[in-house]
């Protein structure tokens, strides 16, 4: 006896080192909810309704209380990502929800041989969801749009103007805030992600949202952008519940338009009137940039009329006939943070004479305006910031 006693010891020794097999090598791990189906219009537990789960290629019908409402459904295994299907027939929107997978409980701290993967757990959540009526209409939403730096401004800013959005969110609005019994088990109804995007304009800083462009007990992220130098601001609203909200938009900091480098001291032309291009000048600034002229035909036109050129027997460039073509020859490209000017003489001038040639060259430069991108309120005219209003291209032979 002694021995078998010291043989069983031993064995026993081994299995707590190593791990012993089994019969029961496989655990299964089962998962069933429970709950209720509220109307979110009432608060009232609904009884006519049908629920089913979903994982992979399975699904399993619900058992529901034609009394109480309540549902029961499942079992089904863990760590299967799943999803909700609930119809609750005509007057109700459909209803569906997917969720991550639930993993089995965690063995005991205190157990060292528990072992999770080779036991049989069964967990049950107490879940509820919210079904709204298809009829309900939301009331109009009304948003204002306050800037920030209104109050500490000298004078105050303009009213906003802009553009806004509202995009359903996966938040929960309050509306359903209480719908389950067990804290923050209540499933999200996906379908409702896919409701249409409501956009528009506004001016004089406040705009309405056409409450049946909304679904009622849905939230919605409120976005507002587009405000001439303000960064964009957002806000929440629950369609149903909220009849307004405020969204405030902050000073948006762009740096002031600077020009770091440019070949304006290099800049000759050659005497032949018979050169495509000539005279280029290229401006880099400290930011991409763009036209920021108002005049008719912005930067290339104005560029175009400020042209001064004369030839050696004193032809100068044709006169500007229509704001959208440059008939004095000049070229005006805005790229990025780059901008490049050149004269064609071919275009600009015409000489009767021959072996007439070019005698001068002047770019004007006080009529033209830049700004960096999207902030019209920096426009700056390019005298300022080339820090001359004329440039002269010497002509060489």
């Amino acid at each position: 006896m002694k021995n078998n006693g010291r043989v069983c010891f031993v064995a026993l020794a081994v299995s707590l080192a190593f791990g012993c097999s089994s019969s029961n090598d496989t655990g299964t791990h089962d998962i069933t909810f429970m709950g209720a189906v509220i109307d979110g219009a009432t608060g009232v537990p609904i009884t006519g309704y049908t629920i089913s789960l979903v994982y992979g290629s399975h699904t399993v019908k619900g058992k529901v209380d034609s009394t109480t409402g309540r549902f029961v459904l499942g079992p089904f295994p863990a760590w299967n990502d799943y999803g909700i299907v609930i119809d609750a027939g005509t007057g109700y929107r459909s209803f569906s929800s997917y969720n991550a997978a639930i993993p089995p409980p965690a063995p005991p701290t205190t157990s060292l041989s528990a072992d999770i993967y080779k036991s049989n757990t069964s967990q049950t959540f107490d879940f509820d969801a919210v079904l709204f009526p298809s009829d309900i209409t939301s009331p109009d939403v009304n948003v204002i749009v306050s800037k920030s730096d209104a109050l500490t401004t000298t004078p105050p800013p303009s009213p906003a103007a802009g553009s806004y959005r509202l995009q359903p969110t996966n938040l929960q609005p309050s509306i359903q805030a209480q719908a389950s019994e067990v804290g923050n088990q209540a499933w999200a109804n996906d379908n409702d992600l896919f409701a249409a995007v409501v956009s528009g304009t506004f001016t004089d800083g406040r705009f309405t949202v056409d409450g049946t462009k909304l679904l009622y007990g849905v939230s919605y992220q409120v976005i507002v952008y587009g405000v001439d130098s303000y960064q964009p601001g957002a806000g929440t609203v629950a369609a149903g519940t909220a009849l307004g909200t405020t969204i405030s938009v902050s000073p948006q900091t762009v740096l002031p338009l600077m020009l770091l480098n440019s070949t304006a001291s290099m800049c000759t032309a050659g005497s032949s009137l018979t050169a495509v291009s000539t005279g280029q000048i290229m401006f880099t600034f400290n930011q991409s940039v763009e036209d920021g002229t108002t005049a008719l035909g912005g930067a290339k036109e104005a560029f175009d009329n400020a042209l001064s050129a004369t030839t050696y027997y004193g032809y100068a460039p044709h006169t500007s006939t229509t704001s959208t073509a440059q008939e004095r020859g000049t070229s005006f490209v805005i790229q990025d943070a780059t901008v490049t000017v050149s004269f064609d003489p071919m275009v600009g001038i015409t000489s009767p004479i021959s072996g007439d040639t070019l005698y001068s060259l002047n770019y004007g430069l006080s009529t033209v305006f830049l700004q960096p991108v999207g902030h019209p309120s920096q426009r700056m005219a390019m005298s300022s910031l080339v820090g001359s209003t004329l440039i002269s291209c010497p002509v060489t032979p």
